[in-house]
């Protein structure tokens, strides 16, 4: 990230705590981060409305995650591995249980209402109708699909369904490949393949209607829905097919 990019998150209207998340995730050296670390995951433990007068832990939830977000959107793909490790040190945290929107959560192991923000934030721009590319809104694109990965990747969430749509759509649309649609999809399988080719083995995904119609195939996969060898095969054709079409180094 060039100086200037830098610049510009810092000028960012932040509080002290988000400060100092700002520079936790900025920091350049790794052992200045590993010095950092416990410090901030102390400090947003700390901030915790535990008393909740109000709703106030739902509202600092949803605020927290939701900065964390925009930060992730805004750090390019190589350099948010110390955000994604931010999260993962939280979840390690252990403070009880608290319950939202009537579900009881662990705090903060569940990372309650990450999964409700993200899906908030997940509005794929590459999908709008007559849209010309905009390399900016891209990057972003790219940015917070790599952060949602790479925690998918680590077992921070369960958000396969995440990995199948931007698949999808980068794979298994009609018409010419989509540079910015490719990248995304190439992302996830570069982080998390893995984990998805598990799925594929096991066949996951699909276990009611709704869920079919949620994971269904692309008009140029003639497959089942969710995960499937099939469909694992098939991607690996499209990403390598689309690596010679666009002159891209890909998965």
């Amino acid at each position: 990230m060039d100086s200037s990019k830098e610049q510009e998150i810092r000028n960012w209207d932040l509080s002290p705590l988000q400060e100092s998340i700002v520079e936790l995730a900025l920091s350049k050296q790794n052992d200045d981060y590993q010095e950092r670390l416990p410090v901030v995951v102390r400090k947003i433990t700390d901030a915790f409305p535990n008393d909740d007068p109000g709703g106030k832990a739902e509202d600092f939830l949803s605020n927290f995650w939701d900065f964390l977000i925009r930060l992730g959107q805004s750090l390019p793909k190589s350099q948010n591995d110390h955000l994604v490790g931010l999260v993962m040190s939280l979840r390690a945290e252990e403070k009880g249980t608290i319950t939202i929107w009537g579900s009881e959560s662990s705090l903060w192991h569940d990372l309650p209402l990450l999964g409700p923000c993200m899906r908030e934030s997940w509005i794929d721009p590459t999908l709008e109708a007559g849209r010309k590319d905009k390399a900016e809104e891209s990057a972003r694109w790219l940015n917070l699909n790599s952060f949602a990965a790479k925690l998918f990747a680590r077992g921070g969430s369960d958000w396969a369904n995440l990995a199948l749509w931007q698949l999808r759509t980068g794979l298994e649309e009609e018409g010419d490949f989509a540079e910015a649609k490719v990248l995304v999809a190439s992302e996830w399988i570069r982080e998390t393949g893995d984990r998805i080719y598990e799925l594929c083995e096991a066949e996951s995904g699909v276990h009611d209607e709704a869920s079919a119609r949620m994971l269904a195939a692309g008009p140029k996969f003639n497959g089942k829905p969710g995960f499937s060898k099939d469909r694992w095969n098939f991607w690996k054709t499209r990403l390598s097919e689309a690596s010679k079409t666009l002159s891209l180094s890909l998965v």
